[in-house]
């Protein structure tokens, strides 16, 4: 099964105090991202993806969410699907968490 690992980058400077920004990581074979909130499915950054010596894929994405939301507790979710089960995993994360 894929593991999700799902992190809040700290803000640097004034420019990135208007937005938060997560970043999931998801090691697995042909890791897919996709990232959701209590609004529907949010569009993050394109994957970067480094093939590990074991064959498995590790992919990264992040996604900047507006600072409001975050302030206001929105729950942002980044979820992957394992393979052609059907079945996904996924981590969530508020500025509750």
């Amino acid at each position: 099964d894929p593991t999700i690992e799902l992190s809040v980058v700290p803000s640097v400077g004034q420019s990135s105090s208007d937005s938060q920004k997560l970043l999931c990581s998801v090691t697995g074979f042909d890791p897919k991202i996709k990232w959701l909130s209590e609004s529907g499915e949010k569009t993050g950054s394109a994957s970067e993806v480094t093939v590990m010596e074991d064959g498995r894929v590790k992919a990264y994405s992040e996604i900047l969410v507006p600072q409001q939301e975050w302030n206001q507790g929105v729950t942002y979710t980044c979820q992957t699907d394992i393979g052609q089960s059907g079945k996904t995993v996924e981590k969530s994360t508020s500025v509750c968490t």
